[in-house]
């Protein structure tokens, strides 16, 4: 009993030392994309709220609160305008935060200069595959080879269906005029440029 008064000691310690890595993390974060964003003669906006009104639609579920866009860079690549951010949600219990957590998603894209459809393409995961297998899914692009392995919206040219059959898992979607990818964490500058290198293929393969 006499040494509960440590807990009255340790227990703020332990907040405070979270908070504080939490606050160097962030920091971190924000030094990495700021430097990124100046060696291209980008712009990069901590906080951009106004980036929410994009994030609807898949693969955006719409069952988060407390959504973010943080950490977003823009700048002009070729003749496309760069956009990519940090979009986080809290999911789990509406009272109470026992169960809460805040879930990360970057998000980049390209503002294509040339009117192109809504299209969505993901990966399917197992549980996917399975029901494509099971005809429980829609018609897809047509292709078996494809639909078995993708889940699409909308109409997928042909270009774009060959990029499907041979290239890496990346998601996309085509919404608002603008060509977006995004990967499940938190912002990470080094995503930009792979991401990027992609969506000019893609984009290139829309327009034909």
């Amino acid at each position: 009993m006499a040494t509960h008064w440590i807990w009255y000691v340790i227990a703020p310690l332990v907040i405070i030392g979270c908070a504080l890595f939490y606050w160097r993390r962030y920091q971190r974060n924000k030094a990495a994309a700021t430097a990124y964003a100046t060696q291209r003669g980008w712009t990069y906006t901590e906080r951009d709220q106004d980036l929410l009104g994009r994030c609807h639609g898949a693969p955006f579920d719409g069952f988060g609160r407390r959504r973010r866009a943080w950490h977003a860079v823009r700048g002009q690549h070729g003749p496309y305008e760069v956009l990519s951010f940090e979009y986080s949600e809290v999911r789990g219990r509406n009272h109470g935060n026992r169960y809460a957590r805040r879930v990360f998603r970057q998000l980049a894209s390209l503002k294509l200069p040339f009117p192109a459809h809504e299209v969505y393409a993901t990966p399917r995961g197992r549980i996917g595959r399975l029901a494509n297998q099971a005809g429980l899914t829609g018609s897809g692009t047509g292709n078996p080879d494809i639909d078995s392995e993708w889940a699409t919206e909308g109409l997928i040219p042909p270009a774009v269906q060959d990029w499907l059959a041979t290239h890496r898992r990346r998601p996309f979607r085509v919404v608002a005029g603008r060509l977006e990818t995004w990967h499940e964490g938190r912002f990470d500058p080094n995503r930009i440029d792979p991401a990027v290198a992609d969506l000019e293929d893609l984009a290139q393969r829309l327009s034909r």
